[in-house]
């Protein structure tokens, strides 16, 4: 046969995900068979991450921490995907360069707006698939300060109680583009 090419498949040899392999070729002909050649190295593709989360980090209001679940093998770096919603997906990091399984994203993160975020791994071998699920954050500003604040004596609840009442309107603007939030004095 003159076939010049063969696909390792990991259906059929059990290939371990993000492993390297090392491969050496000889012809055969009926005089028998011939030098081998030198040897060649492929590193399969990683499964994808798993369990994507995102969190919003209040004090740091333009912060989104990204963390996930690293496929087995030699992972190299990830890629991260960001849908800022209605802008459509890119590649926010090609590659991190390493194999940290958390990211802070402070790249203008815009308040009270929403982001989407997929990962994928890196291997010496290629892109593993992206993982399976898209973690959503919506950001949230501070609130505005409540309005109308009034302080006075409480007095219905009897005699010589010293206890004061504190009343105050909500704020125009709470923080969650419009949403109601509780505010707590």
């Amino acid at each position: 046969s003159s076939t010049t090419t063969y696909v390792d498949n990991n259906l059929t040899n059990g290939l371990t995900p993000a492993t390297l392999y090392n491969y050496r070729v000889s012809g055969i002909n009926p005089s028998g068979t011939g030098p081998v050649s030198t040897e060649q190295d492929g590193t399969t593709l990683a499964d994808a991450p798993t369990n994507l989360t995102t969190s919003h980090v209040y004090t740091a209001p333009s912060d989104i921490v990204l963390s996930w679940t690293a496929p087995a093998g030699a992972i190299t770096g990830y890629q991260i995907e960001r849908n800022a919603i209605a802008a459509g997906w890119v590649v926010h990091v090609p590659d991190t360069g390493s194999t940290t399984t958390t990211y802070t994203d402070s790249d203008n993160i815009q308040l009270a707006a929403g982001y989407q975020y997929r990962v994928a791994a890196w291997t010496l071998g290629g892109l593993s698939p992206l993982v399976s699920n898209i973690a959503s954050q919506t950001t949230v500003s501070n609130p505005d300060p409540p309005t109308n604040v009034k302080v006075g004596p409480y007095s219905e609840i009897g005699n010589n109680q010293r206890i004061m009442k504190i009343e105050w309107g909500a704020p125009p603007n709470t923080g969650l583009g419009g949403s109601e939030v509780p505010i707590i004095g």
